[in-house]
């Protein structure tokens, strides 16, 4: 679903990295059941997501995808 003038995705509204179709929360595996947000593209392989999660701030990660039903026009 990419902007074929941009690169990016074409959605509607922000693109915070809590909303990333990719990211999954999980435990892990290098520490004491820590919960940690990984990034499930072809491309990272699991690796930590890029973020940020901080309030109102958007991603810059060129993976980022909705989520299933987010950000697409009605």
């Amino acid at each position: 679903m990419g902007c074929a003038h941009t690169g990016r995705n074409a959605v509607n509204g922000p693109r915070y990295a809590a909303r990333c179709r990719w990211l999954r929360l999980t435990f892990d595996e290098g520490s004491s059941g820590d919960l940690t947000n990984r990034c499930m593209h072809i491309a990272r392989e699991g690796l930590r997501c890029v973020g940020p999660f901080l309030d109102e701030t958007e991603t810059t990660c060129g993976l980022w995808e909705p989520k299933t039903g987010e950000g697409q026009a009605t």
